[in-house]
């Protein structure tokens, strides 16, 4: 029985032979950059494995990472998404964090995680995090550069400051023990946005109740060698993800750093 072709105009077919028989697949380019320090940043290239006879889809992103460097990395992904089971790669948790160069994959629940990324200009920002649980108190986030007069913000009882005065990382996630019902931004920062450059300090949630198909953090830790390194997830809306991370010998590191809250 032959299958019928599927989006092959202006590409090329490829046959794929590591899951055991022939597929053809649609090869397609794309790249983006990481957020804040310049030259930072990852080729990707976005192949759509696209079944004919009403089979699944697969996604492979291939992502290049330095040779011979630990490595520490971030990927918004479906909260749906299992990691599939693989004995080279550990797993994280909130009481077991991933760290280099261990192979580590930790999934952040989305209504307790949300990603910071960009750079404060001037002045402070700051989130105020309202819980899920109203006996909680409300707490806040407060980022500045030294030493910055901040305001006092309404209805906060608790505060936690962040100096960002010599970090250079590209983002971070900050990860609670509680979920997050809504998130209030003050001072220089701004709801994630594509449109927006990336030296603007932005707030990414993975969480919304208005959207069917919420997203989820994925951290991955480990340091690339000489060989590809690959990471699959499961039970995606457009199917199965398969991340291949390759050597490269002058691709940028991201620099990125993950912090715990306990809830007051």
């Amino acid at each position: 029985t032959h299958c019928a072709e599927i989006g092959i105009t202006k590409s090329f077919i490829i046959y794929i032979s590591k899951f055991n028989i022939q597929k053809k697949i649609k090869v397609e380019f794309l790249s983006f950059r990481w957020t804040k320090q310049a030259s930072m940043s990852f080729a990707i290239w976005l192949i759509y494995v696209a079944f004919a006879c009403a089979e699944p889809q697969i996604n492979v992103y291939t992502m290049e990472l330095r040779k011979e460097m630990d490595y520490e990395f971030f990927l918004v992904v479906p909260a749906s998404s299992t990691v599939s089971i693989d004995p080279i790669w550990g797993r994280g948790t909130s009481n077991n964090r991933c760290s280099v160069p261990v192979q580590c994959i930790q999934l952040y629940q989305p209504k307790r995680s949300v990603q910071i990324s960009g750079n404060l200009q001037n002045g402070y920002a700051a989130i105020t995090l309202i819980p899920e649980n109203p006996d909680l108190p409300k707490i806040a986030i407060i980022m500045v550069k030294g030493d910055v007069w901040v305001p006092d913000l309404p209805d906060v009882q608790f505060t936690k400051t962040i100096d960002l005065f010599r970090d250079h990382s590209d983002s971070r996630i900050l990860e609670f023990d509680e979920d997050i019902k809504n998130i209030l931004l003050h001072g220089e920062i701004k709801p994630f946005s594509n449109l927006e450059s990336e030296n603007v300090l932005q707030l990414l949630t993975p969480y919304d109740q208005n959207n069917d198909q919420n997203r989820m953090f994925m951290r991955v830790t480990g340091r690339m060698e000489t060989t590809p390194q690959t990471i699959s997830l499961t039970g995606g809306p457009q199917g199965d993800d398969v991340y291949v991370l390759m050597p490269n010998e002058q691709s940028g590191m991201p620099i990125n750093v993950a912090q715990f809250f306990k809830w007051p």
